[in-house]
């Protein structure tokens, strides 16, 4: 028998009552209420409540995947509780017999597993973090749930109409993750863009191109060794869908967690040294195990006649803004390297990186931010360029 921890509360009250009641592996809502009317002496009819809605009396109660720390709340049937919610967890299907749950619809990345897990959702008061609480308006679709403020509830523990907390945890620990929306089970058993086969776990862009969770974690792997990534004011550094002429992205950086967490901070790391290189007068510091980013300021340089030293306000390492050797500088070394560089390139329109064009035609593309631009113009590409001079 397991036990399922249950909080009593009476309308109009202000108190309430915390009580366990044992329960077999089978039982329903329906056998539950039996026993807590047993329990407490009492006959009366009860609401269970669970995840922002009234349960069902056929519900199963280990189909709810309670945590250690989860508990139903339970209030005495005085009048009609809203039927109408959101399904935090997913009904059980009825034929002749009771089907166990197939898998979640939802998918994580779990640093504590340290793998991609399925995941079950759990609602709360915004304010007091309760999960005694009723929908007042249900989610539509997932954005609801992922953007803060769209779903509004009523809280019974600190009696307030407020907003919904949702959070995700793990199925397999428990912990709470970050969602990936863009992973979800392959519900119209779509093939794969890249590899042609049905699976069924597929990650979905928002252009809706489908593509397997193994082949997207190889294509983020290989993008990010060829540093293929398009930058996005307002996401940063992403990766665009691997169908051709296809501009969607994916929409939540978290989804690197595919590479895993050492794949995650790589990319992290990358991202914000690209894109201080495109920030004038940002820099990094070249100590590898370092490698912070920052701006240059005045307080931070060290005068000296043959270099331009800076002081890492991480590390407190000096290095040369201008060769970044971790050494004494060398910029005198570098100088005929440089005027040939300078002289066989010209510098990306977006983040002034050198690009040299050693053949093809005029049309650019920048490894450091992934514009594409014109040699020749120095500006974006267009119709124009192409139609004009495309391989001059």
């Amino acid at each position: 028998m397991t036990a399922v921890q249950l909080v009593i509360r009476q309308p109009g009250q202000h108190q309430k009552r915390t009580i366990s009641v044992d329960i077999d592996q089978d039982d329903t809502v329906e056998c539950l209420e039996r026993k807590l009317s047993d329990q407490l002496g009492i006959s009366a009819d009860f609401n269970v409540i669970f995840g922002g809605k009234r349960l069902d009396s056929k519900q199963l109660i280990k189909d709810l995947q309670l945590g250690f720390a989860s508990y139903l709340t339970v209030t005495v049937k005085e009048k009609p509780v809203q039927e109408e919610g959101y399904e935090v967890v997913e009904r059980v299907e009825e034929q002749d017999t009771q089907l166990p749950r197939t898998s979640s619809s939802f998918y994580v990345f779990c640093k504590k597993c340290d793998t991609l897990n399925t995941a079950k959702l759990r609602a709360y008061c915004n304010e007091c973090s309760s999960s005694s609480i009723l929908f007042i308006n249900e989610p539509k679709e997932a954005a609801d749930i992922i953007n803060k403020g769209r779903v509004r509830v009523n809280c019974l523990d600190c009696e307030k109409e407020t907003t919904c907390k949702f959070v995700f945890k793990c199925n397999q620990c428990n912990d709470e993750t970050v969602f990936l929306f863009h992973i979800s089970r392959n519900r119209t058993s779509s093939e794969c863009l890249i590899c042609g086969e049905v699976e069924d776990t597929v990650f979905i862009l928002p252009c809706q191109h489908v593509s397997c969770v193994q082949c997207m974690s190889a294509y983020m792997e290989q993008a990010m060794k060829q540093w293929l990534l398009v930058y996005r004011k307002e996401l940063g550094f992403s990766l665009a869908c691997p169908m051709v002429d296809c501009n969607a992205v994916i929409a939540d950086p978290h989804h690197f967690y595919l590479l895993g967490r050492e794949g995650y901070r790589n990319f992290q790391s990358k991202s914000a040294e690209k894109f201080l290189e495109m920030q004038e007068g940002s820099v990094y510091c070249p100590h590898p195990e370092c490698n912070a980013g920052f701006s240059v300021q005045e307080d931070r340089t060290i005068s000296d006649s043959e270099a331009d030293y800076v002081l890492c306000p991480e590390c407190s390492r000096k290095f040369c803004v201008k060769c970044r050797n971790r050494g004494p500088c060398i910029c005198h070394i570098e100088d005929q390297s440089v005027k040939l560089v300078k002289a066989l390139s010209k510098p990306c329109p977006t983040c002034r990186v050198p690009t040299e064009r050693n053949g093809g035609c005029a049309h650019m593309r920048c490894l450091n931010c992934g514009f594409e631009w014109c040699f020749l113009c120095e500006a974006e590409w267009g119709d124009g360029c192409q139609w004009d001079h495309w391989f001059d």
